[in-house]
């Protein structure tokens, strides 16, 4: 048996591995990963995981790795931070491909997938946690998955914190390895925080609004969509769902009724000579309880058009 080939070694908490071929693509499964096979994996470093925690520092081979979203909602809760300390890997995820080099870190929430790609030999550190432990606020940990150029100093104290543990050797029964735990989070989160682009308020407001704006096309046309199910399907109060609109100079009952008149428009420009009842079908359609109200409100809409 070769070097390449020796299985995981423990060391109190913390595994030191060397693998390649088969190995490898089993113990990226055990991750919820895997590799494309060709080339062939060789990968060496070492890994302390302990009740949904995780701590690696990992070297491998040109390759690529998969990452794919995990089935149990638990584990769905769950997020990768990456931060690479050689090489350079191209990260295929939710959004455009990016480069990923020493100097930037990945955020991998684990619903989603992504592929990372290394054409040369790579090494990085990862933490895995649920995102309930980073301390991150709603917006943050809602968020996609992303790559960030990371802060210098920060940083360094995670790669240096990182690196002391895993040459550690630890015990889940020592009285200080949940404050440890604690304090690895901790400088994973003060990472992750100083590192993602400040946010302004009315950065925030205007989010809203065009996450608002997509669910009206969506949904104008259900007469029972109202500014309240609105609110709820964005997960804001009314109170902010009614400033965003203000700040554009209208409000969610007008920007739903200007949605629903371009919808019947359309509708009924593509049959001109409609029956009553027809037309009253066009009125269900476009999100009118009746062929009156669509009626009316097209009238007042010309009325403007012409004002």
């Amino acid at each position: 048996m070769t070097a390449s080939e020796q299985p995981a070694a423990p060391r109190g908490l913390v595994e030191t591995l060397q693998l390649s071929g088969p190995r490898v693509e089993a113990w990226l499964r055990s991750l919820g990963w895997a590799s494309d096979g060709a080339p062939p994996l060789h990968l060496a470093g070492d890994v302390l995981a302990v009740d949904g925690f995780r701590l690696s520092r990992l070297w491998h081979t040109p390759g690529t790795v998969r990452t794919d979203p995990p089935l149990p909602a638990l584990d769905r809760a769950e997020v990768d931070l990456i931060v690479p300390v050689a090489g350079e890997i191209v990260v295929d995820g939710p959004l455009e491909a990016a480069r990923l080099r020493p100097g930037g870190l990945a955020l991998l929430r684990r619903d989603d997938s992504a592929r990372f790609r290394a054409e040369e030999d790579s090494a990085w550190l990862a933490l895995r946690t649920s995102w309930g432990r980073l301390g991150l606020t709603s917006a943050q940990s809602g968020g996609p998955s992303c790559t960030l150029l990371a802060a210098d100093s920060y940083s360094g104290a995670f790669v240096s914190l990182v690196n002391a543990t895993l040459n550690a050797d630890l015990s889940a029964g020592d009285p200080g390895f949940s404050e440890l735990r604690r304090a690895l989070e901790a400088t994973a989160s003060a990472l992750i925080k100083q590192s993602l682009p400040p946010a302004r308020p009315e950065d925030g407001l205007e989010g809203v609004l065009l996450r608002a704006i997509a669910v009206i096309d969506a949904e104008a046309g259900d007469a029972d969509f109202t500014a309240g199910a609105l609110a709820m399907r964005l997960g804001v109060s009314r109170a902010t769902l009614d400033r965003a609109f203000h700040r554009r100079g209208t409000t969610v009952a007008a920007t739903l009724r200007e949605r629903r008149v371009h919808l019947a428009a359309s509708l009924l420009a593509a049959s001109p000579s409609l029956s009553p009842s027809a037309r009253a079908a066009v009125a269900e359609r476009a999100g009118f309880r009746t062929l009156r109200a669509m009626d009316r409100a097209l009238s007042r809409s010309r009325d403007v058009d012409r004002g």
